[in-house]
């Protein structure tokens, strides 16, 4: 992943995600932050220390590296990775971690992943134990609290409770976010005049590594992008086998608002999904397997699809734009009666004012070829508007369209701009 994801951290989504876990934290709340596999932590934890250090809390974070002091119990390697003196402390329990003067008002844990059952047990019991204690605390250490992350499954997921939040990284990131990520990379470029800045945002999901790629890579669709997205799956461990034995089909095949629904959490069943991440949730599109995982499943239809909603976005505006601009052109040059040259496909293709009429491609096109018009008219409008009225029927009935067929709309809506 390239450094453009280190400047996602001011994207509003992620920002307010970030928000939410500082917000539990400093009002005494511990977290129990979980994550999909591969994503990046540290940014996330370094946006939300400093959010809090921002609001006058002492952060400090547990050394998870050290094998010395993994050994030991969670109490008494909480001590010595935070460098307090623990001789008073009968039995650092958590307790009297909280009421500890020296104890900072918030503890980092990253990457605790228990290397065996006895060490997995030992911290389970400390998380619970630290929750409850935590209820009984009086001012002014009530406010004290932990922060762990896990990306990784062996640690399990504790209950939620008064005292102990359990937040996952799910739904953070809408299609504005990435967008914004899109505009940032590729310069201040719209998806109007660039494909990946266009279709990326569909098909990348919530994973800004996807996105990242796709803008990375020269513009591509058929395919290459095949490659592109099986390989990036490729690299993140995913194969056929896995995602089919996760039921990952379940998943792709599932209902709108059965995906919209799930706005909260992944579906029990399909967390596993998640876990790898090959599954994300954005506000617009709801639950959706990553497109890496449908490519490698060569569910081609659901990437065309996804290309679709991403041109359909970007482009039926600008066609519409484009019509409204052909119509008023006609009418300056030859007056309000234009739209009767052509019989009308469907009386309710006609609209606008009698004075400025508008109409549909199809009978604008035509139009263009009847012999009422001027000639140097229909030489500007025929071809044009037979190819914009097929790409505006294509995109109306669902159907994606292609890089080169994206390309020439661009070109087709330059060479009639001086007839605006």
């Amino acid at each position: 992943m390239s450094g453009a994801f280190w400047e996602s951290m001011d994207l509003p989504g992620i920002r307010l995600h970030c928000t939410v876990i500082a917000d539990d934290l400093c009002s005494g709340r511990s977290v129990f932050w979980v994550m999909p596999e591969q994503i990046a932590v540290a940014p996330m934890v370094d946006s939300v220390v400093e959010q809090c250090v921002g609001r006058d809390r002492s952060v400090k974070r547990f050394d998870t590296v050290d094998p010395g002091i993994r050994s030991l119990i969670p109490g008494l390697a909480l001590c010595q990775s935070l460098g307090l003196d623990a001789s008073d402390l009968a039995d650092c329990s958590p307790a009297s971690l909280i009421g500890h003067p020296e104890f900072p008002d918030i503890v980092v844990i990253e990457a605790l992943t228990p290397t065996g059952d006895v060490e997995l047990q030992r911290w389970k019991r400390f998380v619970g134990e630290w929750s409850r204690a935590a209820t009984l605390v009086e001012p002014p250490f009530s406010q004290r609290a932990l922060l762990i992350v896990a990306n990784s499954d062996s640690f399990g997921v504790p209950t939620d409770d008064v005292r102990l939040a359990v937040r996952r990284l799910w739904g953070h990131l809408s299609g504005l976010d990435l967008e914004l990520f899109a505009r940032r990379s590729s310069g201040g470029q719209s998806g109007l005049t660039s494909w990946p800045g266009m279709v990326g945002p569909e098909l990348a999901g919530s994973d800004l590594g996807l996105l990242d790629e796709l803008l990375s890579n020269p513009p591509c669709d058929g395919s290459v992008l095949d490659k592109l997205l099986t390989d990036y799956g490729t690299r993140l461990g995913w194969t056929r086998g896995l995602l089919t034995r996760l039921n990952a089909a379940n998943v792709l095949d599932s209902g709108y608002w059965r995906r919209v629904k799930a706005q909260l959490a992944p579906p029990v069943e399909a967390e596993p999904l998640w876990r790898i991440g090959a599954l994300s949730y954005t506000p617009e599109s709801g639950m959706e397997l990553h497109s890496s995982a449908a490519a490698l499943l060569e569910r081609r239809d659901i990437i065309d699809h996804r290309i679709w909603r991403g041109e359909v976005r970007i482009l039926m505006p600008l066609l519409d734009s484009l019509r409204r601009d052909i119509c008023a052109y006609l009418t300056r040059q030859v007056g309000p009666g234009w739209v009767d040259y052509a019989a009308a496909l469907h009386p309710e293709d006609i609209q606008g004012t009698p004075e400025r009429p508008l109409t549909q491609f199809g009978h604008l096109a035509n139009i263009a070829v009847s012999t009422s018009l001027p000639l140097r008219i229909r030489q500007n409008l025929a071809n044009p508007l037979r190819f914009i009225k097929d790409i505006r029927n294509s995109l109306a009935h669902f159907a994606a369209i292609g890089l080169a067929d994206f390309d020439r709309v661009l070109d087709v809506v330059k060479a009639l701009e001086p007839l605006r």
